[in-house]
């Protein structure tokens, strides 16, 4: 268990694969995920589970909140490279009663701090859809800054859209939230 301030973070528990799998099949929780927008079977749930533990280049995890421990979404780091000591962040809080909380913020916050200080790594990389105001704001606010964009990287609703790209150094994220 990985604790934050309004949230804790555990390994993915299979025993939430239906919750996770209603909110990506929710056309509001998906519409802005970089996972696509397709039907997400049991099958392919299953497949997830299995094949998506912590080890090699990702790390993934729920999100809970501490105050109850209602799981409310995922989070998680892939393409870690231990050489260059990057990686890239993605973020999913389904729970729609759970956004604006504070709590995926808060989970930001501590999986950065799980990948600076556990994992060694300089520079943390997300990217989020560029109409995605209230993502983009956040991970603004915890201190990612604009990098680039990966242009026309997604057709959604009969038009091509850029994912905005941000990232945060090791050295930014302590200055901000201490050791």
């Amino acid at each position: 268990m990985i604790k934050g301030e309004k949230i804790f973070l555990t390994e993915l528990d299979p025993a939430n694969a239906e919750t996770i799998r209603a909110w990506l099949n929710d056309p509001e929780v998906y519409k802005y995920l970089m996972v696509g927008h397709t039907p997400i079977s049991k099958e392919d749930e299953r497949r997830y589970y299995e094949s998506h533990t912590n080890q090699g280049d990702e790390r993934n995890f729920e999100i809970h909140v501490a105050d109850d421990g209602r799981y409310i979404g995922n989070i998680g780091i892939k393409g870690i490279s231990l050489v260059h000591r990057r990686a890239e962040m993605g973020i999913s809080i389904g729970s729609k009663q759970d956004w604006g909380k504070g709590y995926g913020s808060d989970a930001i916050v501590t999986m950065l701090r799980y990948a600076f200080d556990t994992l060694g790594l300089h520079t943390v990389k997300i990217r989020a859809h560029e109409d995605h105001a209230r993502a983009l704001e956040m991970y603004r606010r915890v201190g990612f800054v604009d990098v680039g964009r990966d242009r026309e990287a997604v057709f959604q609703e009969g038009r091509f859209s850029d994912y905005v790209a941000l990232d945060i150094v090791d050295r930014e994220f302590r200055e901000r939230y201490g050791r």
